[in-house]
């Protein structure tokens, strides 16, 4: 037990006289490693993010179902009656469908020629099972056009829900606007701090890690010299 403790702190030794002989690589190659970090962060553009919360109102026949109950006396949970998970589903569904976000990417292409964003990319939409609603978010470089995407996205889904209302005669679909498309003042990425940290630690390691690689280089030439 005692040797081999004595051969791991002899090892640690031989380590650290490499780290002492090559002191000048390490910090050389350290340094350059930071530094490219650095300005890595500081060269990625800020992206900044648009949001809008939609929350999809009960069909019309839920509303008078609920009524309906009421004169009844039928004791019913009215979470139960007002429950718009379908109606937000079927919501969910169409901005995220690739037609709606074409029909969105057309309608900019006009206002904005020069907006080269494939359809996937225009903004990303989630369900907040919580709250119910709908989270619609664009993050791009280009915070004004993050937001008209938004708002083009919104234009195009009233104009959806009053088409099939008018030919819908007993389901009707309708939404309310819990936050309009407004812009993130500080921008969610990139995470420059987050990205120097990790490049300090990378610029650390690779520089150990180079040094035993030419120390390595060097003792088996030595031993194929001799």
């Amino acid at each position: 037990m005692e040797n081999r403790t004595i051969e791991d702190e002899i090892s640690l030794y031989e380590i650290l006289l490499i780290l002492k002989k090559h002191i000048k690589y390490l910090i050389t190659i350290f340094l350059l490693g930071v530094t490219i970090s650095v300005g890595f962060a500081l060269l990625i553009p800020n992206k900044y993010r648009a949001e809008m919360i939609i929350y999809v109102n009960p069909s019309f026949d839920f509303l008078e179902m609920l009524e309906t109950i009421k004169e009844k006396n039928i004791i019913v949970s009215v979470g139960d009656i007002k429950n718009n998970s379908l109606e937000t589903n079927i919501i969910f569904s169409l901005l995220d469908s690739y037609s709606f976000r074409k029909q969105v990417k057309d309608s900019l292409l006009r206002e904005r020629p020069r907006t080269d964003l494939p359809e996937s990319k225009l903004y990303k939409v989630e369900l907040n099972r919580k709250e119910n609603t709908i989270v619609v978010s664009s993050e791009l470089t280009d915070k004004e056009l993050a937001k008209l995407i938004l708002k083009t996205a919104l234009n195009i889904l009233q104009n959806n829900l009053m088409e099939w209302n008018r030919v819908s005669k007993y389901y009707q679909l309708t939404i309310r606007i819990v936050e309009e498309p407004t812009i993130w003042n500080k921008p969610v990425s990139p995470k420059r701090p987050l990205i120097i940290v990790v490049g300090f630690l990378i610029s650390l390691f690779l520089s150990i890690f180079l040094i035993f690689v030419v120390e390595s280089f060097k003792n088996y030439k030595k031993r194929r010299g001799e």
